[in-house]
């Protein structure tokens, strides 16, 4: 049947051509600013060469209407209104776009036609503030073996799999469909970035296709602290691949090799050295020196290139304008520690000094013309790191039990809004969280949150009914598959054991329960281990068995054998502070080099702020044993 015969297909014609076209040009007229009258313009003259008539999706309609009345055929007029729909769709326009795929679905008979619609509707999906990357994935999914839109898929594809953190399979899928452009060669790098070392090193070996770009993100890595090394590695990879796109290395690149290595001459530091915090500034200073003649063993110069001055001042009892002066001759500042005191000092610095602040600001308190980074051991990065790996790992139920106010809801705030982000709309469905005010809440809060409280309940309404005895165990929902515990290492002892009695014996597999460095203690009993056993938890590399620092820690224990994990961890980020007062700008200029350092690996991806990578443990009944980022437990169980 036509598709313009009388009947259904009239509706057709009335509603495309004439009905759709000039209810929305009356919009676009209405909603139109009030005329206002100039002075005529000269006549300017267009020949015929020169007037190319712009090709619009409104336009296009009035083509479709044209072949319809000179008799063309179906497949010529849909042709022509998906152009017009695609149109819509890439100029955002999307009422139109949509309005147009409701009026054509019903006549859409060709496969390729049904496809140019669906990546018509994924267009416009993906340009709302939350898209639905599920219902995207399948539709693509349904086209996916239409050869003659492969090209128009692909892009939306490499979309829905950067949502998916793929980076690899979005990296592999772009440059499977790129025509050798230079932005598809920056995208691709970009994507490559976001791998670790080990799955770049991986693919490199299996991916022949993107083994230019992952040889050279790795050569980026392994020499970031090395410029002139860096640059003759390069050198090599440009030799290697003399026609790839990234012969014009990208900015960041060009940015490090520019770089001319630190040498600071004089360091100041500013610690608290006396007062309430006297004793975490005392573990920081100690770190700072340990890294000092960790680094300098060999040189007995003092003040030469190789070898800088070091000098202390407590910052407890003297103010911002008062440090200022003492440090205004050092080229390098490590501190202050309190975030008050980096605030009002900053802006007192001198442009040429560059500094190393031992915790954050807000980014507007920055002064444009300060130079240097903030370092902190904030509690919410390890929440962000716990919620990055527990959504790699293929967790989708997890359930957050933590206590209530402070430290704890900033965690779980940290933990929240870094998941949502990771599964936008789907975030709320899928993310449990659970509250306790004091201890004695505990059981009740884990119960709950398991409905084993209605499980026995219902237990008792069968044994009211029945007069024999009933044997029952109570169960628990099914569709948990891990729990995240922001609480003490004394709340954590007493939580560990909850979890654990509350939940089926029924179920096959083992339910993970992660914490933070905050749930843990080395100060723990054989009891303690018992009842902390399976937990996994992040931490500093300094805090696990089998550290490369395994002397100096030991060095450490016998100087200081009273610190606790806390002032330990202190420790740890003077030793690291230290080291970035070197390294610093070339982490910088590489978003996404890294440097292993005590507190764990160390990176600048952002706004001048020190990420880092902490090392996962878990507890057994004998101790502590170190894991692999990739080796801790996943959702399908040990």
């Amino acid at each position: 049947m036509s598709l313009f015969r009388v009947g259904s297909s009239s509706f057709m014609r009335r509603h495309v051509y004439l009905a759709f076209p000039v209810a929305l040009l009356l919009s676009a007229c209405s909603s139109a600013p009030p005329s206002v009258k100039t002075a005529p313009k000269p006549v300017e003259v267009i020949t015929e060469d020169d007037a190319v008539p712009e090709q619009t999706a409104y336009s296009l309609i009035d083509d479709a209407s044209r072949l319809e009345q000179s008799g063309a055929s179906e497949n010529a007029i849909v042709e022509t209104l998906l152009n017009a729909t695609q149109l819509f769709a890439e100029q955002g326009q999307c009422v139109e776009t949509r309005k147009m795929l409701q009026l054509l679905r019903p006549e859409l008979t060709s496969a390729l036609h049904r496809a140019r619609a669906v990546i018509s509707e994924v267009q416009c999906e993906l340009q709302t503030s939350q898209p639905d990357y599920q219902h995207v994935a399948s539709l693509l999914d349904d086209i996916a073996n239409y050869g003659a839109v492969l090209p128009d898929i692909a892009p939306l594809q490499v979309r829905v799999l950067i949502n998916q953190r793929r980076w690899l399979e979005a990296a592999e899928l772009l440059k499977l469909s790129s025509d050798g452009k230079y932005e598809d060669a920056l995208q691709i790098w970009q994507l490559v970035q976001q791998l670790s070392d080990a799955d770049i090193l991986h693919a490199s070996q299996r991916n022949a296709a993107l083994r230019p770009e992952l040889e050279l993100a790795m050569l980026t890595r392994r020499y970031a602290l090395e410029p002139q090394v860096l640059q003759s590695e390069i050198d090599g990879w440009r030799v290697l691949y003399p026609s790839h796109p990234l012969q014009q290395l990208p900015q960041e690149v060009v940015n490090a090799l520019s770089i001319t290595p630190r040498s600071p001459q004089r360091i100041a530091v500013l610690l608290p050295l006396t007062g309430r915090l006297g004793n975490q500034g005392q573990a920081v200073r100690d770190g700072i020196l340990a890294a000092y003649f960790s680094t300098h063993q060999n040189n007995t110069s003092v003040g030469s290139e190789q070898t800088p001055q070091i000098h202390f001042f407590n910052s407890a009892l003297r103010s911002a304008h008062d440090l200022a002066e003492l440090v205004s001759t050092y080229d390098t500042i490590i501190g202050p520690l309190v975030r008050d005191k980096i605030s009002d000092l900053l802006p007192l610095l001198l442009p040429e000094q560059r500094f190393v602040a031992l915790n954050r600001v807000e980014p507007y308190m920055m002064p444009e013309s300060a130079d240097g980074v903030f370092f902190a051991l904030a509690p919410e990065d390890e929440a962000v790191q716990l919620a990055n790996y527990i959504f790699r790992q293929g967790y989708t139920s997890p359930v957050i039990i933590a206590g209530d106010g402070g430290v704890p809801a900033r965690m779980v705030e940290a933990f929240q809004q870094t998941w949502s982000a990771l599964h936008g709309r789907y975030a709320d469905k899928r993310l449990t969280i659970a509250t306790f005010n004091q201890n004695d809440d505990m059981r009740s809060t884990v119960t709950s949150v398991l409905d084993v409280e209605q499980s026995e309940q219902r237990i008792r309404q069968i044994e009211n009914m029945l007069s024999e005895p009933l044997y029952n165990v109570p169960r628990n929902r099914r569709d948990i598959d891990a729990f995240i515990v922001f609480a003490t290492p004394d709340q954590t002892e007493l939580l560990n054991p909850i979890i654990e009695a509350s939940l089926s014996p029924f179920k096959q597999e083992a339910v993970p329960v992660y914490a933070t460095s905050r749930s843990y203690s080395q100060e723990v009993s054989p009891n303690t281990l018992r009842d902390l056993r399976n937990l996994i938890f992040t931490d500093m590399p300094w805090m696990l068995p089998d550290n490369e620092q395994s002397d100096l820690y030991r060095l450490s224990e016998d100087l200081w054998p009273q610190r606790n994990s806390a002032l330990k961890r202190l420790f740890a980020m003077g030793y690291d502070a230290l080291l970035l007062t070197y390294s610093s700008p070339m982490l910088e200029a590489l978003p996404y080099s890294t440097q292993q350092g005590l507190s764990g690996e160390l990176s600048i991806p952002y706004q001048r702020t020190i990420k880092r990578t902490l090392a996962m443990g878990r507890i057994t009944e004998s101790g502590v044993q170190k894991v692999s980022l990739n080796e801790a437990q996943g959702p399908t169980g040990q």
